[in-house]
């Protein structure tokens, strides 16, 4: 459900909006072509219509470097984006794999969850405040600025920009890639 008091014109309302979040950790072989991969994607779709949330966890690979290029590149094209590096999340001793990796991903969902939790905030001061004019065209650095309606999950893997695409052009709710690997010893 679309929120009436979104500042978009009735023209943008239309696009669909994507939400981008990736995971990183130690990896700084793969980021040249995770970053042209992901430029070609998002140079593919409207521009006010792409955020973009990347986590990363942790690395001793130098892949922070790799990931300032990303920041600097997704700036320049303009998009929405809340980019972390030198994430602080550690699996612990003990912790389940399952449980760390959740963990991980809900850093790479938190602006969308930020996002909901201003939405309801919002709306009950509004509810209780006869003028209340907070819509505003645009959002703090880091900040969702819309709802999105769909969620592009990409993992720490290679993929392929028109795959992307081909998926997203589905508009299902899940679609999901495949990851390959060889297993050279079976």
């Amino acid at each position: 459900s679309k929120n009436s008091s979104n500042s978009s014109s009735s023209s943008d309302k239309q696009l669909p909006r994507y939400y981008f979040a990736t995971n990183l950790r130690d990896d700084s072989i793969q980021m040249p072509h995770y970053i042209l991969s992901l430029l070609q994607t998002l140079l593919r779709l409207p521009r006010d219509s792409v955020f973009v949330s990347v986590y990363e966890s942790n690395s001793d690979d130098g892949v922070q470097g790799w990931i300032d290029v990303l920041q600097l590149a997704v700036n320049v094209i303009g998009t929405h984006n809340r980019i972390v590096t030198r994430g602080m999340l550690v699996r612990t001793n003990g912790q389940h794999r399952i449980q760390f990796l959740a963990q991980v991903r809900n850093m790479a969902m938190a602006p969308l969850y930020n996002h909901y939790a201003r939405t309801d905030r919002d709306s009950a001061t509004s509810s209780s405040s006869s003028s209340s004019s907070s819509g505003s065209s645009s959002a703090a650095f880091g900040t969702l600025p819309w709802e999105p309606d769909y969620i592009v999950f990409i993992n720490d893997v290679y993929f392929c920009w028109g795959m992307v695409l081909r998926l997203m052009n589905y508009r299902a709710d899940i679609t999901c890639g495949t990851d390959w690997w060889q297993n050279k010893g079976a």
